[in-house]
């Protein structure tokens, strides 16, 4: 049996050229992939369908137009092909883990949980998983049984098929987004939601970033006009709608959870300027970033002299 583990205790990173590279190394089987010592677990990695999660700390995925942090409830599902790194990040010892799957085995997976499947399609659909008690702990017993003393190649491909198995159940909501695709073959649906996913993963998970309609309809490899209507036909909202929601979201957050000054935020998060920002966040929530953390910091005080 093949090593079903491959660490970064040593001075490389973990790296795979392409699926034929990773075919050779895997030999068939799922690698788990576990930092040590290193920051990094992987870099600019060709990777098949996998899962990342942070055990202790925080990582960091990056990938050409993704940039999330996973805490240690969150898990990040790749798509077959993907090019990432993976970072560890904080005080301390992080360590992140990632769980690396053959195609041949989620295509057998799928095909037993009735998923229309052809060589070319889209299996697995590219997600961060904020909170899935279920998923995490089937992807950490894996993790215990591939690092321990008792791990056979049966055992281990019976785990791993149980992680694909959970996986594919959560993302069964996909298949709804999947009707609303055109084509008329259930592989070329697949692929235009893949593609429109990319464009969303780029909206929620890259706030800063340029999210101009034509750089969101590159990151799709489609027309403007051909995005744009593929996006709200699918989503049930424009690309603009859903980048100022979610750069809304993430200032209310910066705004009640940080202390990072208003002056700053509606740079980082990508508004033209602070009144701007002001207007914005003010006409959404209902008072403007000022005010709601002088809200937020006098019921805090309020609740302390309570107790």
């Amino acid at each position: 049996m093949r090593e079903p583990v491959l660490s970064t205790d040593g001075s490389e990173v973990v790296s795979f050229r392409d699926a034929a590279h990773f075919e050779s190394t895997a030999g068939g089987m799922p690698i788990l992939v576990v930092n040590g010592r290193r920051p990094e677990v992987v870099w600019n990695s060709w990777t098949p369908v996998s899962l990342w999660a942070a055990l202790d700390g925080k990582a960091r995925i990056l990938g050409r137009d993704l940039r999330l942090e996973l805490a240690d409830s969150g898990i990040f599902v790749a798509e077959q092909g993907s090019r990432i790194s993976c970072q560890t990040i904080g005080g301390g010892s992080p360590t992140a883990i990632g769980l690396l799957l053959p195609q041949s085995l989620v295509r057998r997976v799928a095909l037993e949980s009735g998923i229309e499947v052809s060589d070319e399609s889209s299996i697995v659909f590219p997600e961060h998983v904020a909170e899935d008690p279920t998923l995490r702990a089937q992807l950490l017993a894996y993790a215990r049984l591939a690092r321990g003393n008792e791990a056979t190649e049966e055992r281990l491909v019976a785990m791993a098929e149980g992680v694909v198995r959970v996986l594919l159940q959560r993302q069964l909501g996909f298949e709804a987004l999947v009707s609303r695709c055109p084509g008329r073959s259930a592989r070329y649906r697949r692929q235009v939601l893949l593609r429109l996913l990319r464009a969303r993963n780029h909206i929620e998970h890259a706030p800063g970033e340029d999210a101009a309609l034509a750089r969101l309809a590159a990151i799709a490899k489609m027309s403007p006009t051909h995005f744009l209507r593929l996006y709200h036909r699918v989503f049930d909202r424009t690309p603009h709608q859903h980048v100022i929601q979610t750069r809304l979201a993430m200032a209310r957050n910066m705004v009640l959870a940080t202390a990072q000054p208003i002056s700053e935020i509606h740079g980082m998060l990508g508004f033209e300027n602070r009144c701007a920002f002001s207007r914005v966040f003010k006409q959404h929530f209902g008072m403007a970033p000022t005010l709601m953390r002088s809200a937020a910091a006098r019921s805090g005080a309020a609740r302390l002299a309570m107790h």
